[in-house]
């Protein structure tokens, strides 16, 4: 093959070279062509010029009270988590449709950013694991899985390659869930960045990052355990809650309960083992 003339978007299709084929004696031929959506029973239906079923935002097609999500949607395949959010999404909008309500789009708050090499200078860059798997001449002859899986040391190490660039408490926030509630604008009381690392020193993982300077977590600390192992520190847009004098919750009396992470609204304050899992 070959790429052809470019059409009138730019683009250019394969075309097949004459001549330059070749054939190859085998034992058994697994055609994998692709895929591609099935219209009939779809009547009515509008679809894009690839095939793929025309939905909105709210997964609603062009006829009323016909939903359509996952890979025969748009822009086709994906993967497969893409397809089960959507399915999430699309059952909170048929439910409204169902009720009665209105059914309007509203993008979700989310901070968005553009991560670069810098950002990971302090991580060690370690490869890839490689995945266990039958020998060609073992599964040639029968379909038996192929990849064998890891064992469960391999795959913790694995997972500890995660550069923990997204939020783990995304899926639990509060205030994640209350600004795309209230349709609250992130950019109308922008101000300067802080850029304030974790303190992974202790079992409990401090973020002031994330920290919207609630209280909780020091009112249950000294309240509850009384311990007061956290506490204001700073003054004004400065201010962060963290143990005294820079120190470590090793060293602040903290006993381990945990109970700061429970009430943390944000996931500023999480256990170690909890960030590796989704809840």
């Amino acid at each position: 093959m070959e790429l052809g003339e470019p059409d009138a978007s730019g683009r250019r299709a394969p075309v097949a070279v004459v001549g330059k084929e070749e054939i190859l004696d085998v034992d058994a031929v697994f055609a994998a062509i692709g895929q591609k959506t099935l219209p009939e029973g779809l009547d009515g239906i509008e679809f894009t010029k690839w095939g793929t079923i025309v939905a909105n935002e709210n997964y609603q097609t062009n006829l009323p009270g016909v939903f359509a999500v996952g890979d025969a949607v748009n822009d086709g395949a994906s993967i497969a988590i893409a397809a089960i959010g959507g399915a999430s999404k699309a059952a909170d909008a048929m439910d409204k449709y169902l009720c009665g309500e209105e059914i309007v789009f509203k993008k979700p708050v989310l901070v968005e950013k553009t991560v670069a090499k810098d950002d990971f200078a302090s991580k060690e860059k370690i490869a890839r694991a490689k995945m266990p798997h039958l020998s060609p001449v073992a599964r040639k002859s029968n379909f038996d899985q192929v990849n064998l899986g890891f064992s469960e040391e391999a795959a913790q190490k694995e997972a500890e390659r995660c550069l923990d660039c997204g939020c783990h408490d995304y899926f639990n926030c509060k205030l994640i869930r209350y600004a795309d509630e209230f349709g609250a604008d992130p950019k109308k009381f922008d101000g300067e960045k802080r850029k304030r690392g974790q303190d992974m020193r202790h079992e409990i993982v401090l973020n002031p990052g994330k920290c919207v300077l609630c209280g909780l977590c020091m009112r249950v600390c000294e309240e509850v355990e009384g311990v007061s192992a956290l506490g204001l520190v700073g003054r004004g847009f400065d201010t962060v809650m963290l143990p005294a004098l820079g120190r470590s919750l090793n060293n602040a009396g903290c006993n381990n309960c945990g109970k700061c992470v429970d009430v943390c609204p944000t996931g500023s304050i999480l256990k170690k083992e909890a960030r590796y899992y989704v809840k």
